[in-house]
């Protein structure tokens, strides 16, 4: 990861070299050390800032999104994957990632509003549909303790 962050660092956040190295990123930045995961999120933004979208295929929000779900900045990975839904379009994924960010940080109904949306895309998505049933089921356990 040091290496990644130091080619994204000479390349002024290319969003390319993001996009090829996303895996390994996205695997361990989580168990980063400190200043490495301060470096890549101080420079996600800029990555996006620099994108200009060629290729429809190379979803760099939706990636932005993933990396900061997966360190637990769910505000910011919202932020994303709406620019993703912007820019690329509706995708049941997006929609599901976005649901499991609001079900993070607290926001049920909009979490299943969001795992709804999904299963509206592609009604066979089971991950949206198990994360539905569980939203559901606590949403209404809250409402009759």
């Amino acid at each position: 990861l040091k290496s990644i962050v130091a080619l994204l660092k000479l390349g002024d956040w290319d969003p390319d070299v993001f996009y090829k190295f996303r895996d390994p990123i996205l695997d361990q930045t989580p168990s980063a050390t400190s200043k490495l995961r301060s470096d890549m999120c101080r420079g996600m933004p800029r990555v996006w800032e620099n994108y200009y979208q060629l290729d429809m295929e190379k979803d760099v929000a939706f990636e932005i999104g993933r990396f900061f779900y997966g360190i637990r900045q769910y505000s910011k990975a919202l932020q994303f994957y709406a620019d993703s839904l912007e820019h690329i379009g509706e995708h049941h994924v997006t929609h599901h990632n976005m649901g499991l960010c609001y079900y993070s940080i607290g926001e049920k109904e909009k979490a299943l509003e969001r795992f709804n949306l999904s299963l509206g895309l592609h009604s066979g998505y089971e991950k949206a549909q198990a994360w539905k049933e569980r939203a559901s089921k606590e949403l209404e356990d809250e409402r009759n303790p």
